[in-house]
């Protein structure tokens, strides 16, 4: 008989009520994390912060379905399904005919990663057995930084991959393989590299003597995997994703990239030695003070997903404050839970309780990387509660069915229609279908600018009912560029400006044009008289709203 079984054999009672008080304790964590981070991203998002491009795409997307349109993106340029293989979504669409808004995702998500605590203390409770150990597993879950920005970041499918990859692990290890495929089987349909993840959690479970469940997990992830991405191919019309383009430097696809590591592993490997990446393993590791180091064989089923951050060209995988960590999270956690059941069978329960205070006191000073202490490291500031209420009011005087363009913001407000544009889309696109140079202008890569008559050309010709303008620090354009292209808008005669706010301005095609610049002149207290005035007024507005 083990000291758990002993303890609980002379003191019953006193075990029943740490195990109450414990599962208590976990309810009362899971529900205040749900309520508070549903106020944080309902307030980021009410506030019209700047950080809700991803957001927009997949609410778009989402409204399209709900409502019977097909699925045509127009804040990306291209069909859902040829961005990423996001099934999910249609399983979610049915929401919005009960609550139609971008809320909705945002509250799915929330309501997701905070149930993941409950396989976290499942497992801790299994492999320890002890539900205190669980609870403190529980709250490290919660509190951890790359999990909350994960959170913060917009909504993204793969997130709800999370909690399901965490209840996945539990049912292996308790033998339930009917509710296991079912977990894989939904994080199969969040993203077309959930399939690598399905395959190496597939060899574990061959690792651990789950013969049947292994074997089958392999054969889908691997069916998984190629469906995703002959799907992707099939609504690119034959082409395959631009995101390979972030690897080219290894490959142009999946046979190349596999036939350089097979002949240049160290090739490959030697380019992962950098101060980045070496920076975003050990935020990853420290709040779980390197825990998972102890279980490699569990911590090996996240290298995929690893890889695929650390050898991007693109700076964002390689750090905790986006969503590209919702793969990698449940699996250090569970590593982490085997870590601290063979670091409790190494030494005592003095050794344990230790770790246990250095795992809370080395949470407490990473709680800075969290975005509840340091928004500022990525998240935009909302705007205050009059100007929100005067903005909501502004846009709400567009017609549901007009098209509109509209600055970053603003998009996401606006997206519950067939056809919207993130500015400077459609007139000058950027980060616009589906083509390398779209992804790589995106991330900021400068291109040649089209001169004024080429702008004012493009916008006469649109078909953009509305514009809406709200400037903010996060653009696809260059400073310079961004208020060059805005100007240009100002002073084309086919837009005329309706109305003028404290943060936003709105434009109607067909509007008289002079009425819109006597707007202008108006809020900002400049004289106009030819169109150098125009962006000399547009400059001292957006002063006004910064000052």
């Amino acid at each position: 008989m083990d000291a758990k079984k002993k303890y609980d054999a002379i003191h019953p009672s006193c075990s029943k009520k740490i195990e109450i008080v414990c599962l208590i304790g976990l309810w009362i964590a899971i529900i205040s994390y749900i309520l508070y981070f549903i106020s944080f991203t309902f307030r980021q998002y009410d506030g019209f912060a700047e950080t809700t491009f991803d957001l927009s795409i997949f609410d778009q997307g989402v409204w399209l379905i709900s409502h019977g349109h097909p699925a045509f993106v127009t804040v990306r340029g291209m069909p859902l399904l040829a961005d990423h293989f996001s099934i999910i979504l249609y399983l979610l669409a049915p929401l919005y005919w009960i609550w139609d808004s971008p809320k909705t995702l945002l509250t799915i998500q929330n309501i997701a990663l905070g149930l993941g605590a409950l396989p976290i203390y499942a497992i801790t409770r299994m492999k320890t057995g002890k539900a205190s150990f669980a609870l403190a597993m529980t709250v490290v879950y919660l509190i951890y930084p790359a999990m909350e920005w994960t959170n913060s970041f917009d909504f993204h499918p793969e997130t709800l991959g999370t909690p399901m990859l965490l209840a996945a692990f539990y049912y292996l290890y308790s033998g339930k393989s009917r509710w296991y495929f079912l977990m894989i089987l939904l994080t199969a349909f969040t993203k077309e590299t959930a399939g690598l993840v399905i395959i190496m959690l597939g060899c574990y479970a061959l690792l651990v003597r789950r013969w049947r469940i292994g074997v089958i997990s392999i054969g889908f992830g691997a069916m998984a995997l190629t469906v995703a991405l002959a799907t992707i191919r099939y609504f690119n019309h034959g082409q395959p994703s631009q995101y390979w383009s972030l690897y080219s430097a290894y490959g142009n696809n999946m046979a190349s990239l596999t036939a350089n590591f097979i002949h240049h592993p160290l090739w490959i490997l030697s380019s992962l030695d950098n101060g980045e990446n070496k920076r975003y393993l050990f935020q990853l590791l420290e709040p779980l003070v390197f825990l998972p180091l102890l279980a490699p064989e569990v911590s090996a089923i996240a290298i995929p997903a690893l890889l695929t951050n650390m050898l991007s060209g693109r700076s964002q995988m390689t750090t905790i404050y986006y969503h590209y960590t919702a793969f990698i999270t449940p699996i250090l956690f569970v590593a982490a839970i085997i870590g601290l059941e063979r670091w409790a069978k190494w030494g005592n329960r003095a050794t344990t309780v230790a770790m246990l205070f250095l795992l809370f006191m080395i949470n407490i000073s990473t709680f800075t990387w969290s975005p509840l202490w340091n928004p500022d490291a990525r998240l935009g500031s909302p705007i205050s509660p009059q100007d929100t209420e005067e903005t909501i009011r502004m846009i709400r005087c567009i017609p549901p069915t007009a098209s509109v363009a509209a600055d970053l913001p603003l998009v996401s407000h606006l997206d519950h229609r067939t056809c919207v544009y993130l500015l400077p889309n459609p007139f000058y696109p950027i980060g616009y279908g589906n083509n390398p140079q779209a992804l790589n202008l995106s991330l900021g890569d400068e291109s040649p600018f089209p001169t004024r008559e080429e702008l004012e050309k493009k916008i006469s010709s649109s078909n953009v009912d509305y514009i809406a303008l709200h400037p903010s620090a996060v653009t696809f354009l260059p400073p310079f560029y961004d208020i060059y292209f805005t100007v240009t808008i100002l002073t084309n005669p086919s837009y005329g400006i309706i109305n003028i706010g404290q943060d936003t301005i709105i434009l109607r095609r067909g509007a008289n044009h002079e009425t819109g610049i006597k707007l202008l002149e108006d809020h900002a207290g400049l004289k106009i008289k030819n169109d150098g005035d125009i962006g000399k007024a547009y400059y001292c507005w957006v002063q006004k709203q910064r000052s």
